[in-house]
């Protein structure tokens, strides 16, 4: 059988770091799929493996039944890109917010992009659609709502 590619091997690797996230796995699994000095990019302070176990408590406290729907991974060299939908029923505080918990379920599109150090991930950069989960949490009011108007093309006389 012939030996993975190092993009096969880093595409394994992502999914497993997403079974973290999703409570599938051990979080300790995490010292051996980060660099020590791991960023997200987001800002915050904490680094390494003890930053993404901090996400994984946050995130699953503001939804506990926390999944991801992955829809494509693209590897080249040492990045992978991917495209999913996270999904969870809102029952904690969201982070970033205190919002508390409303009892709505989410559906969230996000893309990702991770770079690998040998057969650890060093960096991740996220775009996440922020604006339709707070419009799903009906904390912002959506299209057509009070302020909105319809998707569409303007109306006539504009």
């Amino acid at each position: 059988m012939a030996e993975k590619s190092k993009e096969e091997r880093n595409k394994e690797i992502l999914v497993k770091s997403l079974d973290i996230l999703r409570g599938k796995v051990d979080p300790e699994v995490a010292q051996s799929l980060y660099t020590a000095d791991y960023d997200d990019h987001s800002g915050a302070p904490q680094r390494g493996p003890a930053r993404v176990l901090a996400v994984r408590e946050q995130a699953r406290a503001a939804f506990p039944d926390l999944d991801y729907d992955i829809e494509e991974v693209i590897a080249e060299g040492d990045i992978v890109a991917f495209r999913m939908v996270m999904k969870g029923t809102h029952k904690g505080p969201l982070p970033g917010s205190g919002l508390p918990g409303t009892g709505k379920q989410v559906q969230v599109r996000q893309l990702h992009m991770v770079r690998f150090e040998g057969e650890r991930i060093a960096e991740h950069w996220a775009v996440r659609d922020d604006l339709g989960m707070m419009q799903q949490l009906g904390v912002i009011p959506g299209p057509g709502g009070p302020g909105g108007r319809p998707p569409g093309p303007p109306a006539a006389g504009r």
